[in-house]
């Protein structure tokens, strides 16, 4: 039986992964991708919430200001993968021109991506629809939120849902998604204990001991690291593997860096899927992601964030190195034993 941690894992890399794609191929104004889109957002919420939302656009092409409507509900939505001020006020003021307030009383805008964190509306769009841009700008974050909340059985439903209706939206992308996203796995069964033999090893390289103080941050920055790390899916941990593998010491940023940009070719990702992956490393505090300015293909990696604080994970790979441990135990299966103390 899958954990409960693995289906919102797994839920959560799909519309991750749909939401970046679905903003990387807005520009092409695909009419069938849009469709597709509309009618994902209204089994998804559908699915999720106690609604009968349904696509405007089969009514009406083009609907304008709204595309899902519950009538019943008294409830409208404009889907959409714009995020600006100027998308939201335009949607508005269709709303309020052709006179949607008399069919709806509730007016959100689904984003399928990430909203802006601070965005500013007219007075006169809040006051004529009692509009609450915190309230009512939605994202997929929030809807993940909604579904981290949902009992067993509704949680299985919206997981059965997305693994079979998401395909088309793929196909439509010309994307394969099972070389990326069938690879759903239980947790990690090791335990993170303490870092005692690491900051020993530590201390020998030094040449003398740390204080309380530093010994207490390099545990605390290690214990983190291993916690983030277990919040990932396999995949994102064997990139991220890969990356500490291919990395290098640098003064300048004082960090460990990759400048790599064949690694997601081990994996048989396309070049999108890897900026995926980076991308949730990245969100994870694990690493930022510099472009290059005249070659958006290629990639410097600084493995910072978690992985800078007290150089923890500078000490795990030298550790790693020294002990001649195997580190795709300790990067992928999070196998941390060795790093505690005996005494």
């Amino acid at each position: 039986m899958l954990q409960r941690k693995t289906i919102t894992e797994a839920i959560n890399l799909k519309l991750n992964w749909l939401a970046f794609n679905l903003e990387s191929e807005a520009t092409r104004q695909l009419l069938d991708l849009h469709i597709h889109s509309e009618n994902f957002a209204r089994d998804l919420l559908n699915c999720i919430y106690d609604t009968n939302f349904i696509n405007l656009n089969d009514i009406r092409t083009n609907e304008p200001g709204i595309d899902l409507g519950d009538k019943e509900k008294r409830i409208a939505i404009q889907v959409t993968t714009q995020t600006g001020k100027n998308k939201v006020e335009k949607t508005l003021e269709k709303v309020i021109e052709n006179k949607h307030t008399e069919s709806y009383d509730t007016f959100y805008i689904l984003i399928l991506g990430e909203k802006q964190k601070s965005i500013t509306i007219d007075q006169k769009y809040i006051d004529a629809l009692n509009f609450d841009k915190d309230q009512h700008i939605v994202d997929l974050r929030d809807i993940q939120k909604k579904i981290h909340s949902l009992e067993r059985g509704p949680l299985l439903k919206v997981f059965n849902f997305i693994n079979a209706e998401i395909m088309d939206i793929y196909q439509l992308l010309g994307i394969d998604p099972t070389s990326i996203l069938s690879n759903i796995e239980e947790s990690p069964t090791y335990t993170y204990s303490n870092c005692g033999a690491l900051i020993s090893n530590y201390e020998r390289k030094l040449g003398s001991n740390i204080d309380a103080k530093e010994r207490m941050e390099k545990e605390i920055a290690t214990k983190e690291l291993y916690d983030i790390l277990y919040k990932l899916p396999h995949l994102s941990r064997e990139l991220f593997y890969a990356l500490v593998q291919k990395s290098e010491y640098r003064i300048g940023p004082d960090a460990l860096c990759v400048n790599e940009t064949e690694v997601y070719k081990i994996f048989g990702l396309k070049l999108n899927e890897y900026k995926i992956y980076l991308s949730m490393l990245e969100n994870a505090h694990l690493l930022t992601c510099h472009e290059n300015d005249t070659n958006p293909d290629l990639f410097y990696v600084i493995l910072q964030g978690y992985p800078r604080v007290s150089h923890c994970l500078l000490n795990i790979k030298e550790f790693v190195d020294d002990m001649g441990l195997d580190p795709s135990k300790v990067f992928i299966d999070l196998d941390f034993s060795a790093f505690a103390s005996t005494n």
